[in-house]
């Protein structure tokens, strides 16, 4: 298995508390084998007040891009914690492209989503290989994914992601 899941009462991305076990995705390449078709799920929306046409936006944001992803690149980020200097953050920040023609999106529309505290699951020679065209693409999904706006840009966050042992076909409809 590639994740540990711990048990704790937390606080999701949007501030609800959540009762769920929280995974730790902090696997390397090597650890992470490919699952059957498991589909993106994504966190719950707090309905504001003062931002009620966001709120409606993301409430459809399965719609809006899907499902499933393919993946294009992925860069590995370490920065200083803003609170404690001594303290360094780990995140990887997966560039995917859109593959549900259904989508509200243009179908292969990149967007690039977050998930702290986790190494990349997928190595720089597979991306290599995959810009080459000697690699079949790699089909993903994640896990709460959420969204953000803030000042003039946006932000797709997520738990955790999941490589999927299928077939671009079979997850484009």
């Amino acid at each position: 298995m590639f994740m540990v899941e711990k048990t704790n009462n937390n606080i999701n991305s949007l501030g609800h508390i959540a009762n769920n076990p929280k995974k730790d995705w902090t696997n390397s390449p090597a650890d992470h084998k490919a699952t059957d078709k498991v589909a993106s799920t994504f966190s719950d929306v707090r309905v504001s007040r003062t931002t009620p046409i966001q709120s409606a936006l993301t409430t459809h944001l399965d719609k809006a891009i899907g499902d499933y992803f393919v993946v294009s690149g992925v860069e590995y980020q370490q920065t200083t914690d803003f609170n404690d200097e001594n303290k360094i953050n780990h995140a990887s920040v997966y560039s995917v492209r859109v593959i549900k023609h259904k989508a509200w999106l243009p179908f292969g529309t990149e967007v690039r989503v977050k998930i702290k505290e986790q190494k990349p699951i997928v190595s720089e020679e597979e991306i290599e290989k995959l810009m080459l065209g000697q690699q079949k693409p790699i089909v993903v999904s994640f896990e709460d994914l959420s969204y953000f706006h803030f000042g003039s840009g946006e932000t797709l966050i997520a738990q955790g992601i999941h490589r999927l042992n299928v077939d671009v076909k079979e997850v484009t409809d």
